[in-house]
């Protein structure tokens, strides 16, 4: 099973007209796009570099997007029945993670090493 930062092909950049039409045509699912008015404007940011680092981030957004909507499911639901807000019990793992809450408030875990280049 692969981590969700595993290595992926990139997604396809793609450039829309203002009026919808594509620039390049791909897996909408699995693409980025970047409206050619935007490119335009911030073509001095918007280099291939930069597009190249985006479309292969651009297949992280489905879990953000997953993990957003779970939020405001939980939201909803706590609103409906007038639920306040409350944190996990001491003995609860985190989410996504295998590290137990009342661990991660008295410091009790490692994180991962920072990469070379992001020291």
């Amino acid at each position: 099973m692969s981590s969700p930062l595993s290595p992926r092909p990139p997604a396809p950049v793609r450039a829309s007209t203002p009026n919808g039409a594509d620039a390049a045509r791909s897996n909408p699912r699995d693409s980025l796009e970047i409206r050619a008015s935007t490119l335009r404007a911030y073509g001095d940011i918007l280099t291939p570099a930069a597009l190249a680092a985006l479309a292969v981030l651009a297949p992280l957004d489905a879990r953000r997007k997953q993990h957003m909507q779970a939020r405001m499911e939980r939201r909803r639901a706590r609103a409906s029945s007038r639920e306040s807000i409350s944190f996990l019990p001491e003995d609860a793992t985190i989410g996504g993670t295998t590290v137990r809450v009342a661990d991660a408030r008295a410091g009790r875990f490692m994180g991962s090493d920072i990469p070379a280049d992001l020291q």
